[in-house]
């Protein structure tokens, strides 16, 4: 009979270790531009909520609008909850540009006019893992699952992590991640 406890333990041990972690979104205050078709100057700006999860975005407007983006097929491309194409462009360091056919939205994180809010954009040393696997994810048009990421590792006064995909086999494609000192990403690229 003692057999038994030990067998219960040891599946139970094996079951949460094959359990999936559910994905976690990082998100932020931000302030949003909204842009019509081709108008430079702006039809309606206001704080906003950006959150990104494994390649996933959403951008909340105040008004209660908010975009759901989903990884494309291309680096830096995404559909809209309506199925519309989306391209990302990053302007700077802290301001990304999301472009459809008849919009577009600017997002800034920190700074500027969230002077109050400029610690908002800064990633935690044990979440850059996990913000680095979406930013690949989005970047090179890989499934979440897809990518594998390392610990973050301080060198020379900023944050790198290392990740590949696929996670396994022959001719892995290696990218890293870098962070600033202050925990805001910079960018990713392949090795």
């Amino acid at each position: 009979m003692k057999i038994l406890p030990a067998v219960t333990s040891s599946l139970l041990i094996a079951a949460a270790c094959t359990l999936t972690p559910t994905a976690l979104a990082d998100s932020t205050e931000a302030h949003c531009e909204f842009y019509s078709h081709g108008d430079k100057k702006k039809d309606r700006s206001g704080p906003c909520t950006f959150s990104q999860r494994q390649g996933y975005i959403d951008i909340g407007l105040s008004n209660g609008k908010t975009f759901n983006l989903s990884p494309g097929k291309k680096p830096d491309h995404f559909k809209d909850q309506e199925d519309h194409k989306v391209v990302r462009k990053n302007e700077s360091g802290n301001k990304q540009v999301y472009k459809w056919d008849q919009k577009k939205i600017v997002v800034s994180f920190g700074g500027g006019q969230q002077s109050s809010q400029a610690n908002s954009n800064k990633v935690a040393v044990k979440d850059m893992a996990r913000y680095c696997a979406g930013e690949a994810s989005a970047k090179f048009s890989q499934k979440p699952g897809n990518i594998s990421t390392q610990p973050a590792i301080k060198d020379q006064g900023m944050y790198s992590v290392f990740g590949q995909y696929p996670p396994s086999g022959a001719d892995p494609k290696i990218f890293i991640c870098t962070f600033n000192a202050d925990g805001e990403f910079v960018g990713v690229d392949k090795q």
